[in-house]
């Protein structure tokens, strides 16, 4: 039995482990998480960044740095989290597991028109676009194609790394239709809106978020000091 920051962890599935720290998670209990997360990692040798992500936003809701968003230099001021999200989800998932954080069609639009996107296949089986802003600092969005779940396949997805990427905004058509940003890699590289009849299908998710702005006295009045996109 490994003892470790005043909690016991016996050495048992790490599945069980990884549900008993969500549950301090949901519950709110930051420190309990943490301390069983530092068991686990001791115990198996192992980190997972999700949770990392989770104990920080738990610690901190304002610390988007520490939970994995990075500042691209945006107009409007929205951080992009580090990398997408590994699985795909109906959208009823994804809205209620990241909720706000799903980027609107504005931040996608703003994302293709303010940032350089290099594709890159460097990594065995992902393929990925490296979105760089231009402050230099990036994240990576994988072509991770979409889930059919009627037909039990994975669309765009390939054998060898996808080319397709197929992504939620958080805005819904109507029941059956969804607006998706979508990509698919041809010669350099293209990008492409749809709308798609996806109810039954998986997609992608990387998450967004817009801080407080910053306001400042002027003539007696505070103004904010970034401004919103248009299109």
């Amino acid at each position: 039995m490994l003892v470790l920051a005043s909690v016991a962890l016996p050495i048992q599935a790490q599945e069980e482990v990884l549900e008993k720290i969500n549950c301090r998670l949901k519950e709110g209990n930051c420190e309990s998480a943490q301390k069983l997360y530092n068991a686990y990692k001791d115990a198996y040798n192992q980190t997972d960044k999700d949770i990392e992500r989770r104990i920080a936003a738990c610690k901190d809701p304002k610390d988007f740095t520490a939970q994995g968003f990075v500042d691209l230099g945006l107009p409007s001021g929205t951080l992009w989290m580090e990398e997408s999200e590994h699985d795909n989800y109906f959208y009823s998932e994804a809205m209620t597991q990241f909720g706000s954080n799903i980027p609107s069609n504005k931040q996608w639009a703003e994302l293709m028109e303010e940032c350089t996107w290099e594709w890159n296949e460097s990594v065995p089986g992902e393929c990925f676009y490296k979105v760089i802003g231009k402050n230099g600092k990036y994240i990576r969005i994988k072509a991770n194609g979409y889930v059919d779940v009627v037909e039990n396949l994975c669309v765009g997805c390939g054998g060898d790394g996808g080319v397709h990427g197929y992504y939620f905004s958080s805005k819904p058509i109507n029941n059956e239709n969804l607006e998706v940003f979508s990509f698919v890699k041809v010669g350099k590289g293209l990008l492409l809106w749809k709308l798609e009849n996806l109810s039954n299908c998986k997609l992608g998710v990387i998450q967004a978020v817009m801080p407080p702005q910053e306001r400042k006295l002027v003539n007696g009045f505070f103004r904010c000091t970034s401004k919103p996109v248009s299109r």
